[in-house]
């Protein structure tokens, strides 16, 4: 069992696409838990605990940090880590942002596309 980690504060909208996903391409192999804000991961160090990690840059108002918050604490914590990283977003700019501030993460842009999805999920993972 993989363990999947997603930072979405709208996953309501997504939870049918990343169950599709799961059964689909991973066997419903993959146990995901799913955050909408940045401090319900109570200590960094337990992003070591996941497989892959899935963070949108827009999180809930409530939410202390955003997306690119999270991969700077995820850098500071460990920079290995960064390779398990995948940004979910709706802007076509963020890609760009990324590689401003130096980091190599996957991107995919909203509306989810499943396949595109499971197959960087499945890079991740291998």
């Amino acid at each position: 069992m993989k363990k999947i980690l997603i930072f979405e504060n709208e996953y309501a909208d997504h939870e049918p696409a990343f169950k599709a996903i799961n059964l689909l391409s991973f066997d419903n192999q993959l146990q995901i838990t799913q955050y909408n804000t940045s401090q319900e991961l109570t200590n960094i160090s337990n992003i070591d605990a996941y497989d892959a990690i899935i963070i949108d840059i827009d999180l809930s108002l409530k939410s202390h940090k955003d997306g690119f918050g999270i991969i700077q604490d995820i850098d500071t914590f460990n920079k290995d880590v960064l390779k398990k990283v995948m940004v979910l977003t709706g802007s076509s700019k963020v890609e760009e942002k990324l590689i401003e501030q130096g980091y190599d993460i996957r991107v995919a842009i909203k509306p989810i596309d499943i396949d595109q999805i499971a197959d960087m999920l499945k890079d991740i993972l291998k």
